[in-house]
């Protein structure tokens, strides 16, 4: 699974208010979530995830905790927060024609995240290239169950 942004790519919304600018972004796709981990998740998975609430409140990292992080810091630093999901939608077919969780980045107001905002919008220019400079991945938990997909075993993710 490579993450990437929505079909086209695009801020939906200028900074107003207490907010920064809003970007559409596919948080999640059936199949490989990556491949060292080897878990499936499937559509039904993704259909649930958005109508269950499990998703409401998920925060956006600038990064995966590294593996001394996930365990001196399981909360995460606020120093790598860079905004929040909501508006989280089950598109049938996303931008590479798969299941997916569609929803909304809002990015953090304010000059400590400006790097981050100009990554995406240098991301956005280079998927017009064909180049997939930087993407968006979720650090996820639930149950698994052991299966097989295309002669492969992997873990299938029934719960998010």
């Amino acid at each position: 699974f490579h993450p990437r942004f929505a079909g086209h790519p695009r801020r939906i919304r200028e900074a107003e208010g207490d907010a920064g600018p809003v970007y559409e972004v596919e948080i999640l796709a059936e199949g490989l979530g990556n491949k060292k981990d080897k878990v499936f998740y499937t559509k039904q998975t993704l259909r649930e995830a958005t109508t269950s609430g499990v998703l409401t409140g998920m925060q956006a990292y600038a990064d995966h905790p590294g593996k001394d992080e996930e365990y001196n810091l399981p909360e995460r630093s606020v120093k790598t927060l860079v905004g929040y999901y909501r508006n989280f939608k089950f598109k049938e077919s996303g931008s590479e024609g798969l299941p997916c969780i569609a929803g909304e980045l809002v990015v953090n107001q304010g000059s400590g995240v400006q790097w981050f905002v100009d990554l995406l919008e240098s991301a956005i220019a280079a998927k017009g290239d064909g180049v997939q400079l930087c993407g968006i991945s979720i650090d996820g938990d639930g149950l698994v169950e052991p299966g097989e997909v295309d002669g492969q075993y992997v873990d299938r993710k029934s719960v998010v």
